[in-house]
């Protein structure tokens, strides 16, 4: 199999320097959180403050650690990306599956933002053959990020459906039926898409690949941190491992759809289960 194209040269050639530069940026938010929070842990000073500051000291060292983990990982999956060495664990899959597991893993940070999720999901979609771990973190991945940009006290949308193409258009709507729906169950169709819209800035059409690309920050992302700089890359090149493809689209105004699609396996169409 061909090696999903993460970036031009983030490891090596004319960009490493500015991508080992944005390593070790990544790295030092994290570090300089936990050096400042155990010089005050270590300040005899400290044994006298309140609990709820004692409290909120371990929370600090916590999320800095979590944080670290996250891009150590995240580093790792882009060196077994580039190298084709990372493998897919297919299996047989009902999307509601991997779904689930992405908004159980966003709940938290969407009750932190006051942001509701609200999901659309079609009647009788086909199983698909997939890692389903992989496909719950793309899935988590694309809804943090919404999450991340939508205002406090809104929503974002998933969208799950099927279609007889790659990307684009959605092809039916939930509880519709649908002109591709069959009534006896799901039709022979080729595509599952995923969509994740949210309601933040737009994305201008001449930025939508950048997303895409690791520390690459478009005018959006420059207001506010990204939630990670690897994890659309990644997210990208999974898609690509499981032969389908993720795209953004944008008016470039206001708010933004992540989508992807995963293609319907020849075994697995009108397979029943």
């Amino acid at each position: 199999m061909e090696s999903p194209h993460v970036d031009d040269s983030p490891a090596g050639g004319p960009d490493s320097a500015e991508f080992l530069a944005a390593i070790a940026h990544e790295l030092r938010t994290p570090l300089s959180a936990l050096r400042v929070a155990l010089d005050l842990v270590r300040d005899p000073r400290t044994d006298a403050v309140h609990p709820e500051d004692d409290r909120r000291l371990w929370e600090t060292i916590d999320r800095s650690l979590q944080r670290l983990e996250q891009h150590i990982t995240e580093m790792l999956e882009i060196g077994y990306l580039r190298n084709n060495t990372l493998r897919l664990r297919k299996e047989r899959i009902d999307a509601a599956g991997p779904i689930a597991a992405a908004l159980d893993a966003s709940r938290q940070y969407a009750v932190q933002r006051r942001v509701t999720i609200d999901l659309t999901l079609e009647d009788n979609l086909p199983e698909l053959r997939a890692d389903p771990g992989r496909l719950a973190q793309v899935l988590a991945t694309l809804l943090t990020n919404a999450i991340k940009f939508s205002p406090l006290d809104s929503s974002v949308a998933l969208e799950v459906s099927s279609s007889p193409s790659a990307g684009g258009e959605i092809a039916t709507t939930a509880g519709n039926g649908g002109s591709n729906a069959s009534p006896g169950g799901p039709q022979r169709l080729a595509h599952v898409v995923f969509s994740v819209r949210d309601r933040g800035p737009g994305i201008a059409e001449q930025h939508r690949k950048e997303v895409f690309q690791p520390f690459r920050h478009t005018p959006r992302r420059k207001a506010e941190a990204a939630v990670g700089g690897l994890s659309l890359a990644i997210a990208h090149a999974l898609i690509a491992l499981h032969g389908g493809r993720l795209w953004v689209e944008s008016d470039g105004s206001e708010g933004a759809a992540f989508c992807f699609s995963i293609p319907v396996e020849e075994d697995d169409e009108g397979s029943g289960g």
